[in-house]
């Protein structure tokens, strides 16, 4: 696993100009723009009915779902919206992801293809979701959970640290964050892939 780690490290880290990619030809959302937030609201009420909670009452900014999802076989739903993008020319995703690095993008990257058919999975995340230190192979995550924009000035932005850093729903989320990751790599040693 820690040999897979690294390759995949490497792979979405190489140290190379970027590429130059051809033009998005078309876009396909999974929504239009005038009723994403109704779909978002249906989604949100779809995921909530699996986990039985009660629909019927108003959904505020997340908040009084959080408290229902421990009761559930879910812990936390993270809901995302998709898009497909048609280049005028064949590409990977690696190749993408390169340009990214290159071309001043703010994040950490991460690029997988697990070699079933055409499949690539890529994007960027505002932490590391992980890194492989040293001779010893340790596996370090710096996965998070609850993000808040940045402010306009230095008292901005330290209200929204205070906001963030007192926020029970972004603590819980960080915890369920936490707490998935040490079994995910808990199983990896149990399993003989992973080694203390």
């Amino acid at each position: 696993v820690l040999s897979i780690l690294r390759s995949i490290e490497e792979d979405a880290s190489p140290d190379m100009p970027s590429t130059t990619l051809p033009p998005i030809i078309r876009r396909e959302f999974a929504y239009s723009f005038e009723d994403s937030q109704d779909a978002f609201e249906k989604a949100v009420c779809t995921a909530l009915e699996e986990l039985g909670h009660d629909t019927s009452k108003e959904i505020k900014g997340g908040e009084e779902n959080s408290r229902d999802i421990n009761s559930g076989r879910l812990r936390k739903v993270v809901l995302a919206r998709r898009a497909e993008l048609h280049l005028g020319a064949e590409t990977s995703g690696l190749d993408i992801i390169k340009k990214l690095r290159f071309g001043g993008h703010v994040g950490h990257l991460f690029y997988c293809s697990p070699g079933i058919g055409e499949s690539e999975f890529f994007g960027c995340t505002p932490e590391r979701l992980f890194k492989v230190e040293g001779d010893k192979g340790k596996v370090v995550s710096e996965a998070l959970a609850g993000t808040r924009q940045r402010g306009s000035s230095a008292e901005a932005d330290a209200e929204l640290l205070r906001d963030l850093i007192t926020s029970s729903k972004d603590r819980e989320e960080n915890i369920i964050t936490g707490e998935y990751i040490s079994n995910v790599l808990k199983q990896l040693r149990v399993e003989g892939l992973l080694v203390d």
